[in-house]
């Protein structure tokens, strides 16, 4: 599987909803932890139609990496989220099974290229205070931490949130 072609698709609820479950499920410690909820299909529906405020669904997009017809990765898009081409990454995920391996790195590239290749030059997300998976993600692919930390309301809960870039050269 390593050097399998991957395709990058933007995702339809309708058609990959349950994909997208079971790959929120494959990652449900995280969504335990931060969402302090497990996920559901009602979540999913929530990440595909919900954006900040001031944010249109036109900016929103959704993307999966496939191998296979398998989703093994899966992000959340906001185009020009605060600029032009600076785009916000809200979620991603990679399965369980290609994590911290070459596929995994593939699947990341893959996404982050087609955000390059979309117009986006940064991309900007959070990483929640003591979520040290997300630390060290955001770390390995060159991100910068910044000094800006803002408070994520989650389910009635309060969660520290530090913001980090990534130019895109």
């Amino acid at each position: 599987m390593p050097n399998k072609k991957l395709t990058l698709k933007q995702l339809d609820f309708e058609k990959y909803s349950e994909s997208v479950l079971n790959l929120f499920l494959d990652s449900k410690e995280f969504f335990l932890d931060f969402e302090n909820s497990e996920p559901n299909l009602s979540l999913v529906e929530k990440t595909f139609f919900s954006c900040p405020d001031g944010i249109s669904l036109e900016n929103k997009i959704v993307v999966g990496c496939f191998c296979d017809n398998e989703l093994l990765g899966f992000a959340e898009l906001i185009k020009d989220r605060h600029r032009e081409k600076e785009w916000q990454l809200g979620i991603i995920l990679v399965s369980k099974k290609i994590r911290k391996t070459v596929l995994g790195g593939r699947v990341i590239l893959t996404i982050f290229d087609y955000i390059k290749n979309s117009g986006a030059t940064c991309v900007v997300g959070g990483v929640v205070e003591n979520n040290q998976v997300a630390k060290s993600f955001w770390k390995s692919i060159g991100a910068i931490e910044t000094d800006i930390v803002y408070n994520q309301e989650v389910n009635g809960k309060s969660i520290p949130t530090r913001a980090v870039y990534k130019e895109l050269l």
